[in-house]
């Protein structure tokens, strides 16, 4: 009852589920032997805008976008996975303060203007 899989959806739609949403759980696969690997994970960040903190694997680029135990956490396996959302679920000062340091994380780094500077920075 509190799990929806929607399937494709646009920019409007992605953005009511954000605002009703309380935590981003998308854990991958380590497919690094199969030369596939997750990159930076964007859809962490675009969470994060909403203050919704993540769940994930730690596999490729996913640790540039959550930072275990601040804006949300990292698994080292997909084991742990129940186990993990049945404890953050429960507690939902901790799920409500990675949330905040998700959004001010999010704000404070990845805003286009943030991306930018940092750019021109390195050019």
């Amino acid at each position: 009852n509190h799990v929806y899989f929607v399937g494709n959806i646009n920019d409007f739609q992605k953005k009511e589920i954000f605002e009703i949403s309380t935590l981003m759980v998308m854990p991958t696969l380590d497919e690094s032997l199969k030369q596939s690997i997750e990159g930076f994970g964007i859809s962490y960040i675009e969470a994060a805008m909403f203050g919704i903190p993540s769940v994930a694997t730690d596999t490729g680029g996913v640790s540039d976008a959550i930072i275990d135990e601040e804006t949300g956490i990292l698994l080292n396996s997909n084991k742990n996975l129940h186990v993990c959302l049945k404890k953050l679920l429960s507690n939902k000062p901790k799920l409500n303060i990675l949330g905040q340091k998700a959004k001010e994380r999010a704000l404070g780094e990845f805003t286009w203007d943030n991306v930018i500077k940092k750019y021109l920075n390195i050019f």
